[in-house]
């Protein structure tokens, strides 16, 4: 009786090796074929991942939410835009009426990431729409105090209608982007660098060099003294030094901002 009752015990073990071996077996396929590329298996995970979910809480539960909101994640990587939309905002309506406040955060951050996909898509009209909800909400959260989810939702508000060419509005929406960061992350930081070179770009876009240059100026100085001076980003403020120095005529000065942004570069490709 011991004896059957520990092989017993010894098979129970050894199928529960078994799964969990063929479990992470499986994830393992799964993340190397999303890496390489292949993201069907992982969307097959996720919408049996949401089935059972739906199953087991209901539909409208935060858990189902967040499969939701990893369903429409895969979709948008898959550039499924049409797909991921009302998924995304599916998740959010579900999150948004629930009673716990790290669920209602949560709907603001994939508003936020809905917004972006968006704007990275080119329907910069439903883009707009959501980062003025997004500001409208923020406000309100932060009760008129400087914040950085403002900040960031200005910023990227103003690209938008920098898209839509309206770059009078874009300006002021990246100055008043430029006052926050300052006051919340201080002006060393690489928020400002950042935004700075965002307002420096509209400048440049119209010629205006002279109101270009400073605030380009102000953004390399930023980088220099910031905690990761060699961030990607600062490429793209050194070659916008580079573009207004040649525009200017100032080809020495020009080449030098050039080999800056190309030894940031050269960091990231050994």
């Amino acid at each position: 009786m011991i004896q059957n009752r520990s092989r017993t015990w010894l098979q129970d073990l050894f199928s529960f090796w078994c799964a969990a071996f063929t479990r992470t077996s499986h994830r393992k396929r799964v993340l190397l074929a999303a890496h390489c590329g292949d993201y069907g298996p992982l969307l097959q995970n996720a919408e049996l991942a949401l089935n059972q979910t739906f199953w087991h809480y209901g539909a409208d539960h935060p858990e189902t939410a967040r499969k939701i909101a990893a369903l429409a994640a895969i979709h948008a990587l898959r550039e499924e835009i049409s797909q991921a939309d009302p998924l995304y905002r599916r998740a959010i309506a579900i999150l948004s009426h629930s009673h716990d406040a790290t669920d209602r955060a949560e709907a603001l951050t994939l508003l936020e990431q809905l917004a972006d996909l968006l704007a990275h898509n080119h329907d910069t009209e439903s883009a707009q729409k959501i980062y003025l909800e997004l500001l409208s909400r923020f406000g309100a959260i932060h009760e008129g105090h400087p914040h950085e989810d403002i900040a960031r939702t200005l910023d990227n508000l103003a690209l938008v209608l920098k898209s839509q060419g309206r770059i009078a509005v874009a300006k002021e929406n990246h100055r008043n982007a430029l006052l926050i960061w300052e006051a919340v992350c201080g002006p060393g930081s690489p928020e400002v660098a950042r935004c700075l070179t965002h307002l420096a770009s509209l400048y440049l876009s119209e010629q205006l060099y002279e109101e270009a240059e400073p605030l380009l100026l102000r953004a390399v100085a930023a980088w220099k003294s910031s905690p990761n001076p060699h961030d990607l980003y600062a490429i793209i403020t050194l070659s916008c030094c580079g573009d207004l120095y040649r525009s200017t005529g100032r080809g020495e000065e020009a080449r030098d901002a050039e080999d800056a942004a190309k030894a940031v570069l050269a960091r990231y490709a050994k």
